[in-house]
């Protein structure tokens, strides 16, 4: 046995359907409605993918830099370790100071690095 409220509820829905498909009124709108939502999406992605690729540019640059702090001349006369030393601190120096992202070099072997939002300024700022 079929429940009558929800057969006419059913044979409603498809009216409804069947008017709207048959409309043509405003059809701009309604594409224009459900290509909204895509294109926010694509603006933000492309915005945040903007910020990561800048961040990424600067962690590169900081690293070439480290690494010719630890093979100048003087460097090379003193032991491995020393080396080591200057070019983590030169990284930490450079890095450490980077808005858009947080650094915590506590761990030497496996630094945690963690993009955050900046409110709207841009990464390494002005």
């Amino acid at each position: 046995m079929r429940n009558p409220l929800l057969a006419r509820l059913a044979a409603g829905c498809r009216a409804k359907l069947r008017h709207l498909k048959a409309d043509r009124r405003g059809n701009v709108m309604m594409i224009l409605g459900f290509a909204l939502l895509p294109m926010v999406f694509a603006t933000g992605f492309g915005i945040d993918y903007n910020r990561a690729m800048k961040l990424k540019t600067r962690m590169n640059a900081a690293a070439d830099a480290a690494a010719l702090a630890a093979v100048n001349v003087k460097m090379m006369q003193q032991p491995d370790s020393a080396a080591v030393a200057a070019a983590r601190a030169m990284f930490n120096a450079q890095v450490t100071g980077l808005q858009g992202m947080v650094y915590d070099p506590t761990n030497p072997n496996n630094p945690t690095v963690q993009i955050v939002s900046t409110g709207g300024s841009t990464p390494g700022g002005p």
